[in-house]
């Protein structure tokens, strides 16, 4: 908590020491003797200043643990293991560890990319890396991570400025534009090659006389 707080995610850290368990979850992973480590992506004063009243308004207990808990993993990732990380999908500790983010080192920063939500979130800062004996890396970034469930909740319930228009809103966000027009255009793009064959099958004599 205290790396967390001087690292410029202090009100991230205050919401961690003020929702049960989810202090008691971070510190088993860097426990002496077996934790296996931990990676926690911390979002900055400002994003959570921004998101902490739809914090706050979440009505369940789980939902919340569930948002705070997304931000790390049960690893430490030091800044030369992730420059190896293209696209790679890194489980978290939400919902049972079935939530994903996926990272991609582009060489000079890091990004990640959290179950459908709109857009990157950038690393901004390496705020701490440990040693292999005091497993810990925390990473400072520009958003708030939800995990998937939590934010297809919010849009559902249309929470303020959280919600993304209901159901198109979260498959927005979960199917990104450049991948729905390359569906289309691919789709398009057959149909005509199709139509094509079709035509030049029916107007070739030897295949006429073969049909």
């Amino acid at each position: 908590m205290d790396i967390l707080s001087t690292s410029g995610c202090g009100r991230f850290a205050d919401l961690v020491a003020a929702t049960p368990n989810a202090s008691s979850i971070f510190e088993e992973r860097i426990a002496a003797g077996g934790g296996g480590g931990l990676t926690v992506f911390c979002p900055n004063d400002t994003s959570v200043a921004a998101f902490e009243r739809t914090f706050r308004a979440l009505s369940d207990d789980d939902d919340r643990l569930d948002v705070l808990l997304h931000h790390a993993s049960a690893a430490r990732h030091g800044r030369a293991q992730l420059q190896a990380f293209d696209w790679v999908a890194v489980r978290t500790l939400a919902a049972n560890r079935t939530q994903s983010i996926t990272v991609r080192d582009d060489g000079d920063t890091v990004w990640l990319w959290p179950s459908c939500q709109c857009g990157a979130v950038r690393v901004t800062k390496t705020a701490a890396v440990s040693s292999a004996e005091d497993p810990l890396a925390v990473y400072l970034v520009d958003a708030v991570l939800l995990p998937g469930r939590v934010r297809q909740k919010l849009d559902d319930g249309g929470d303020g400025a959280a919600a993304r228009g209901g159901y198109l809103g979260w498959l927005h966000c979960c199917v990104p534009l450049w991948a729905a027009v390359s569906w289309v255009l691919a789709v398009i793009v057959g149909y005509l090659i199709g139509g094509w064959l079709a035509s030049c099958r029916f107007q070739d004599p030897a295949v006429m006389h073969w049909t």
